[in-house]
């Protein structure tokens, strides 16, 4: 499988409110890339407060990641169109969406937790 793009999101420099979802919307870079995927972050923290704090100040909690689509990526095959799939990580954690065949407009909506 060609790699179509790479994204990285630094959430360590985000503030997040607990159970309040944080909409993303990162281009995708490389050589070939193009397109970009659209991801709803949700950190609930262990311990509720109502005050904003790093992911790197208190990672205790889970982070709820929603891939939700691509857009525009790039084609991988004669026909013009690819099978996205894609591979999220946080720290050693790794993920991995479903295939979407034929298509250069994903739609995953698949929750994945951290």
């Amino acid at each position: 499988s060609d790699v179509l793009g790479s994204a990285s999101l630094p959430i360590s420099d985000y503030a997040f409110e607990s159970d309040k979802p944080l909409d993303m919307y990162l281009p995708l870079q490389g050589s070939k890339a193009r397109g970009h995927l659209q991801l709803r972050l949700t950190y609930r923290r262990a311990i509720p407060d109502n005050f904003l704090v790093t992911f790197a100040d208190n990672p205790m909690g889970v982070l709820s990641t929603l891939l939700v689509k691509g857009e525009k990526l790039m084609d991988r095959d004669l026909l013009g169109k690819s099978d996205p799939f894609m591979e999220l990580s946080v720290g050693n954690t790794k993920v991995k969406s479903s295939v979407k065949n034929g298509t250069l407009n994903p739609v995953w909506n698949e929750r994945f937790w951290f």
